[in-house]
Order: structure tokens, then C-alpha cells, then sequence
């Protein structure tokens, strides 16, 4: 993504396609320069690196023309309608829905197993009774988890909804209707802020429901609360 500038004019943010690396050494191609931030807290199996350019010419045919274009004489066609890039962002938002709801249903699913088989204090508080009781049986671990298992559903519920939007929005963009695209884009923006928010926090809260075997990377709680706090 980079500004298009056509004769000291200013046409905003646009796609073009570039190309990084040498199809002989793979060495960078001249004036780009390649880099890796190194390991982050989480997703480290997702490259997170940085790209710099000076200097770089690319084809004019690069530039990801179906909405916007520019001609060979230098013209500059703008699209119908100015956010539909926007289009991409909405898809993109409800995939990372729907990948947090599975990540949170997985955490809390590993805390409610530990959970039903992990016994700790009797629920009796008599002496007398000497079999102990599993952390489920209380009533704050109970709640914590089910209420967080409910909200995976939730969100994956909500993931759904929003997917069945986008289809019809790209069914009617076909046609030239563009409609609901504002609905899409305000939806996702919404819906991807919480769901992150909200699947981060549920996931930490199951690690810390299984006490010290949830700081286990065994566990794998870790890594899903740590995958998550990066969404």
C-alpha cells in the first residue's frame, strides 16, 4: 500500500504489487531493503518482519487496478466509489472473528477438562469427610468457565452472521449496488474490537482457572493466551 502521486497531485492510498526478492538468489531486489522484527509474545509462526524501498520503480500495470486506475498518458480514473477497498477489510475482520471464537472455545475447553477432574477442599468443611471435591463444584469456578464458553458461542454466532452479510454485499456489489457497505465496514470494525477483546481476556481468565498447571506451556494456555493478547 503506498500513496499515489501523479504530478505533485495527491490521490490517496493504493495497492501495487511488488516484487521483494531476486527469482535467481532470492537476494532482495536493488533498493528494497528486508528485515525481521524477531520473536514477538505470540504468533511467531506468522513472519513479522519490515520492509524499507528507496528508490524503486515498478511497472505502471502493478498497480491493482479494478476499482482505481490510471492510463498510459497518466489519467487517473477513480473508482465508483471511493471505500470500496474497504470491502477487503471487512473480510479480513470476520475471518479474525471467527479464528478468536475457536481459540477461546479451545482454551476454555482444556480449562473445564481440568476443571471436572482437578479436586481440591471439601465442599463439607467437615473433617469427616475426607474425599475432596473438583474446582468445578465451586460455584466462581463454575461460573468463569461456562460464562466464558458461552461467549465463544457468542462470537463465533456473531462470526457467522456477519459472513452471510459479507456474501450478500459482494452478490449485490456484483450489480453495482453498494449499499451495505457501510453497514459491513462499521459491523466487522465493531465486532472485531470486542471479539478480540473479549476472547484475549476469556482465555487468560481459563489459564488462571487452572492454577499453576495453567502457567504450564504443557498445558497449551500459554500459547493461546499469548496467540490471542496479539489480535
Amino acid at each position: 500500500m503506498a500513496r499515489l502521486l501523479i504530478d505533485k497531485a495527491d490521490y490517496g492510498v493504493h495497492a501495487f504489487m511488488v516484487q521483494l526478492r531476486s527469482l535467481d538468489d532470492f537476494r532482495p531486489m536493488p533498493g528494497i531493503e528486508l528485515g525481521d522484527i524477531g520473536l514477538t509474545q505470540g504468533m511467531n509462526s506468522t513472519d513479522n518482519g519490515y520492509a524499507v524501498f528507496c528508490h524503486v520503480r515498478i511497472p505502471r500495470n502493478h498497480m491493482l487496478m479494478r476499482n482505481a486506475s490510471v492510463s498510459r498518458d497518466g489519467t487517473y480514473l477513480k473508482a465508483a466509489n471511493g471505500k470500496l477497498p474497504y470491502g477487503t477489510m471487512v473480510f479480513t475482520r470476520n475471518v479474525i472473528v471467527h479464528i478468536v471464537a475457536f481459540k477461546l472455545a479451545q482454551a476454555v475447553t482444556i480449562a473445564i477438562r481440568y476443571s471436572v477432574v482437578r479436586e481440591q477442599g471439601n465442599l463439607q468443611f467437615n473433617p469427616q469427610f475426607l474425599t475432596e471435591s473438583t474446582i468445578m463444584s465451586f460455584r466462581s469456578q463454575h461460573y468463569r468457565l461456562l460464562t466464558t464458553m458461552a461467549r465463544a458461542f457468542a462470537i463465533l454466532f456473531a462470526s457467522k452472521s456477519c459472513d452471510a452479510n459479507y456474501k450478500d454485499m459482494m452478490l449485490r456489489q456484483s450489480r453495482g449496488d453498494h449499499s451495505t457497505l457501510q453497514y459491513g465496514h462499521i459491523t466487522t470494525a465493531s465486532l472485531k474490537a470486542w471479539a478480540t477483546h473479549a476472547a484475549a481476556e476469556g482465555a487468560e481468565d481459563a489459564r488462571r482457572c487452572c492454577g499453576g498447571h495453567g502457567y504450564s506451556v504443557l498445558s497449551g494456555l500459554p500459547d493461546i493466551s499469548a496467540d490471542l493478547a496479539a489480535m
